[in-house]
């Protein structure tokens, strides 16, 4: 009502005396019509417009375009690219949104005019709301393009930063992929000897009728028979091989006994070893 009114009051004034009441009160119903529906147009660009560039944004579209179309970037983050690229884009569906609405205020704007170019007197008025709503929509435009050039020159210097920041990160990640792989080479070299050594000690405790291999594919122990506890065995070599064999169960209960002898003999010749290296 308030709208209706002032354009009422606006057009009295501006051409009353112009045009004869029936086409002045028919100018008034029809420019009610248009100017509220640019107007309100308008003041939604205007609220859409004051959230993405005002401060104090609440949504996270906003809080980005404002973080990243400062002069001057804080800490940086990765992911930040795409943030700043998100809301550039935002703009730059705003920026073609006003331009497009521009577009069609100018060509409502050159109905008023003749051939010769010329604008009648009682239509110098209407002409006057277009001028200014495009004045309006230029203003938010330009600030738009403001923002917009700021989140360009702003990504490319993400870019360059961050291009460093992921530099490191990558070589990072191939040092730990180099020292995991290192480790795990490490960890098949020592099973490889620790197999090995289990290999030699179980064809010395059993002079060779048992190989480990056979031990693994038939899925079978070794039983008392296949012993001989006097083979000489040293602790150094021979100790953890031993014990590797009797912790995985690979002794049948018969033979378990005669290991563990054969372990403890091992183990309290590897104490005196290490008690004459100290002395």
């Amino acid at each position: 009502m308030e709208f209706n009114n002032a354009v009422l009051i606006e057009l009295y004034e501006a051409i009353y005396d112009l045009i004869p009441p029936i086409q002045f009160k028919n100018e008034v119903l029809q420019q009610r019509h248009t100017r509220w529906k640019i107007q309100r147009t308008i003041n939604e660009w205007e609220k859409r417009v004051n959230n993405l560039l005002g401060e104090g944004g609440k949504d996270g579209n906003s809080q980005n375009i404002q973080r990243f179309s400062t002069d001057e970037l804080g800490s940086i983050q990765t992911g930040d690219c795409a943030k700043a690229e998100a809301a550039k884009d935002i703009i730059d569906s705003a920026i073609s949104n006003i331009s497009t609405y521009i577009d069609i205020i100018m060509k409502q704007r050159s109905t008023l005019f003749n051939k010769e170019n010329k604008v009648k007197s009682w239509k110098a008025n209407e002409l006057k709301f277009y001028d200014d709503r495009m004045t309006d929509s230029e203003a938010m435009k330009c600030k738009l393009e403001e923002c917009q050039t700021k989140l360009i020159t702003n990504i490319g210097t993400l870019k360059r930063k961050l291009s460093h920041v992921n530099d490191e990160v990558a070589e990072s990640k191939r040092k730990r992929k180099r020292l995991q792989e290192n480790k795990r080479k490490a960890e098949v070299r020592r099973e490889n000897r620790l197999q090995a050594k289990v290999s030699e000690v179980l064809k010395i405790i059993t002079d060779g009728k048992v190989v480990f291999d056979d031990l693994k594919s038939q899925n079978i122990k070794i039983v008392k028979d296949d012993l001989c506890p006097k083979k000489d065995l040293n602790p150094r070599y021979h100790l953890k091989a031993l014990s590797h064999l009797i912790e995985n169960k690979w002794f049948d209960d018969d033979a378990l006994p005669v290991a563990q002898g054969m372990l403890d003999a091992l183990t309290h010749a590897q104490t005196g070893i290490n008690l004459r290296s100290k002395s």
